[in-house]
């Protein structure tokens, strides 16, 4: 038989075990929320345009959304083109990029 202040031991330190992983949880959640919000408000403050198509952002408020809105970019729909060739300047000289044809996945310089 089970001797009686087993079974509250066991309520006890199962009560204790939830309220401690609920507590932990509900810090964590608002530790999230307040980093969220400040990483909103950071990232406008050095980069505004950046929230140009954003429509709602935690921790910034609507006027400060509507204060970068530009016009809607559409998304670019033509054809990538191969074959362009980009020049750059390295640490010794000046190289050209290698032609990539994407019909067959072969790169050729």
């Amino acid at each position: 038989m089970i001797p009686p202040n087993a079974f509250r031991n066991f309520a006890k330190a199962t009560a204790k075990g939830a309220l401690t992983t609920f507590g932990s949880t509900a810090v964590a959640l608002v530790g999230a929320i307040y980093v969220e919000r400040t990483a909103h408000r950071t990232l406008y403050y050095f980069f505004p345009h950046w929230y140009r198509d954003v429509d709602h952002a935690f921790g910034l408020e609507q006027y400060q959304l509507d204060a970068v809105k530009g016009p809607r970019r559409e998304p670019n729909r033509e054809p990538h083109k191969t074959g362009n060739k980009i020049k750059g300047s390295v640490m010794f000289g000046t190289i050209e990029a290698a032609q990539i044809d994407l019909g067959n996945c072969a790169i050729t310089s």
